[in-house]
């Protein structure tokens, strides 16, 4: 009888540490970008033929970690539509805009966002702050 216990207890623990390997592989196909884990993917924006402003004005993380550049904006879309992207990790983020209290606040499927306030911005996912500063040549202003 011990036995058999021992070996159904055996069978559990092959079975679990299996599992724990298939786990670990889902998780090992998630990156840090950013600050805040998201999965492999190049870019969130669509595949349709957009015009591209590499001059769009630069925001600069007050760390200076973080380089965003507005290189689209679609103002007569319904909602507004922008792609934002990071000029150091390049990543491009597809952002429609969102209600907010005050600025302009644009977000993303993945819940990444970009909020504008005059001069200044505030990027993050959900309720994470990852960077925060101004347009580039422009001080954040502190509140």
């Amino acid at each position: 009888m011990k036995k058999v216990f021992f070996g159904i207890a055996a069978l559990a623990i092959i079975v679990a540490a299996c599992n724990s390997k298939k786990e670990k592989s889902e998780a090992e196909t998630l990156t840090k970008n950013d600050s805040v884990a998201v999965e492999k993917k190049d870019s969130t924006a669509v595949n349709t033929k957009i015009d591209i402003d590499n001059d769009g004005s630069l925001y600069i993380s007050s760390d200076e970690q973080y380089h965003f550049r507005i290189i689209s904006k679609q103002d007569d879309s319904k909602p507004a539509k922008i792609l934002l992207r990071n000029d150091i990790s390049g990543r491009i983020y597809d952002m429609e805009r969102v209600i907010s209290a005050s600025g302009e606040k644009y977000q993303d499927a993945d819940g990444n966002y970009f909020w504008l306030k005059g001069d200044d911005f505030s990027f993050g996912k959900a309720d994470k702050v990852v960077a925060e500063g101004s347009i580039a040549g422009k001080p954040k202003e502190e509140h």
